[in-house]
């Protein structure tokens, strides 16, 4: 059996990226080295795939992961890691408008000066990623909700690439995100003491 160099480096990406969700859903700091280093490995399977605006997202992952590590160990009162929040309207009114700005400028510029293949729903599900990880970072509840309308995209997309691995992927994700968006928002009630 021949397995490619991107096969390798593909499933090596997805397990390290799955080793990451599974870890933030359980809000343990060390999902973010993880995220990091599986982001790193598969920005050069998504570039062979041509999937442009996808590897600037793991481009980003990989800053936003710096961020959200830092954020974790030192973002919270006396250096710890802070509370599960709420977004407020405001800020999930501000959150979409960047997704949507995002998946405008990014989907009609690798349209115009790229070969990209669908350069809109890679758009859609960088732009909305980006979102995301800052809302992990941030650790809002609601960037679960957002993850499972983002990882169903993501589905479609990486199979409609041939990217199985990713494809696969994506369908654990979605089923991790309701389960992290089960897990927080318990861990939120009972911060708050509301119960589960």
């Amino acid at each position: 059996m021949d397995i490619s160099l991107l096969t390798i480096l593909e499933w090596t990406s997805v397990l390290l990226n799955l080793l990451y969700v599974i870890l933030l859903t359980r809000e343990i700091v060390w999902a973010w080295p993880a995220g990091i280093l599986g982001s790193a490995i598969g920005l050069f399977v998504l570039f062979d795939a041509k999937l442009y605006n996808d590897v600037w997202l793991f481009v980003l992952y990989v800053i936003l992961g710096i961020y959200g590590w830092y954020a974790w160990v030192y973002g919270g009162k006396n250096n710890k890691q802070p509370p599960i929040i709420h977004t407020k309207l405001r800020e999930g009114l501000v959150f979409l408008t960047l997704g949507a700005l995002g998946t405008a400028v990014l989907g009609s510029t690798f349209a115009q000066l790229t070969d990209a293949d669908i350069p809109y729903w890679d758009a859609f599900t960088s732009s909305f990623s980006v979102v995301g990880t800052y809302m992990q970072a941030r650790k809002h509840l609601q960037n679960w909700l957002l993850w499972i309308i983002v990882d169903g995209v993501y589905i479609g997309v990486y199979w409609y690439k041939g990217l199985t691995a990713f494809a696969i992927l994506s369908i654990i994700y979605l089923v991790l995100a309701a389960y992290g968006y089960w897990e927080w928002r318990k861990h939120f009630r009972a911060a708050k003491g509301m119960g589960a």
